[in-house]
């Protein structure tokens, strides 16, 4: 395993230091990275992991949809965009009465994403921030009560994200993003 890490970082110090001959600081944080390009649409579909799967007898991920259009703000490489995601869990369990929740939010999100120019041809890194709403359903089930109760609220949601996308053609990549209100999440790329 050490062997492993160390050759990996060789490389990874070997690759950056012959790009960093040819590249400077302008071509690094001024441009995009991977094959993207100003005024280009891009679109992902995923799947991804949230904080709700804690404690789920039933746990459907968040799978979304979105939409990100590549514009330069002055000299910074931008992405704006939209984003829509599902998730659903359901939590089963006995107290003094066995009991069922059920928990639907939709995250109705904008975004914008810096993108960063790094050493590998193809990968594109952006660093991004996420504002919008979650919009939150539930329903409370008591057996053997009649004190059933639903409702839905929303509330705003604020988050950062780091990603990156490999692009396998000058259209289609697989992305993954980390950060909040999602801990992962994974997606089919689609540029043009």
């Amino acid at each position: 395993m050490k062997k492993r890490f160390f050759l990996l970082t060789a490389l990874l110090f070997v690759s950056f230091a012959s790009y960093a001959k040819e590249t400077t600081a302008e071509d690094i944080f001024f441009n995009y990275g991977g094959t993207v390009e100003e005024k280009q649409f891009i679109i992902k579909a995923g799947v991804g992991v949230d904080f709700d799967f804690i404690g789920a007898s039933l746990y459907i991920p968040p799978v979304g949809l979105s939409a990100e259009y590549t514009v330069k703000c002055g000299v910074a490489p931008l992405g704006f965009g939209l984003e829509l995601d599902y998730a659903h869990r359901t939590i089963t369990g006995h107290s003094y009465y066995d009991y069922k929740y059920f928990y639907n939010n939709w995250h109705i999100l904008t975004f914008a994403n810096y993108h960063i120019n790094v050493p590998v041809e193809k990968l594109d890194v952006y660093a991004g921030l996420k504002i919008g709403a979650l919009i939150h359903s539930y329903q409370y089930t008591y057996a053997g009560t009649t004190t059933d109760s639903s409702g839905v609220y929303g509330t705003f949601e604020f988050g950062a994200v780091a990603g990156a996308t490999w692009y396998f053609s000058e259209a289609f990549g697989v992305n993954l993003e980390l950060g909040y209100p999602f801990l992962a999440k994974a997606s089919a790329t689609f540029k043009f």
